[in-house]
């Protein structure tokens, strides 16, 4: 991938300086607030400082290419999807405790990591040895 147009020119520090606004927008929403809606712009903008930013900005370069990272980076939108999922549920009628929140958490992770593996990525390289596969004939019902 190439890097955007805007990137030459980018001021360096512009990495961290996104990184430091995501941080400082997760002490800003908080349970005390019953809507966060304008305040989600925060973490947003630090992550849209963090994309422009040069990849040699120090932020890209030591710290969002640690492989862990870049393997969460790869099912990020299905652990986006199911920890929204499994943690709204667990909020219904009750508020649970940090310990069961962070369990929740890494079932988040573990079931966005499975669908990448069984389902995202077999279907992004077509690969036929896989269970899943969407064939025309996958949607017909047999007679």
């Amino acid at each position: 991938m190439e890097p955007p147009p805007w990137a030459d020119c980018a001021p360096p520090h512009l990495g961290f300086a996104g990184l430091a606004i995501i941080v400082a927008g997760a002490f800003m929403i908080d349970s005390g607030r019953t809507l966060a809606g304008m305040y989600t712009i925060v973490p947003v903008l630090g992550a849209c400082l963090i994309i422009a930013a040069p990849t040699v900005c120090s932020t890209n370069r030591f710290l969002l290419s640690r492989p862990i990272l870049v393997e969460i980076g790869k099912f990020s939108y299905p652990l986006y999807l199911w920890h929204w999922i499994v943690l709204s549920f667990a909020a219904l009628g009750q508020h649970p405790s940090l310990e069961v929140r962070a369990q929740l958490v890494l079932l988040s992770l573990v079931l966005g990591w499975l669908t990448y593996r069984l389902i995202e990525r077999p279907i992004r390289t077509r690969d036929r040895n896989r269970w899943v596969s969407f064939s025309p004939d996958f949607f017909v019902p047999s007679a």
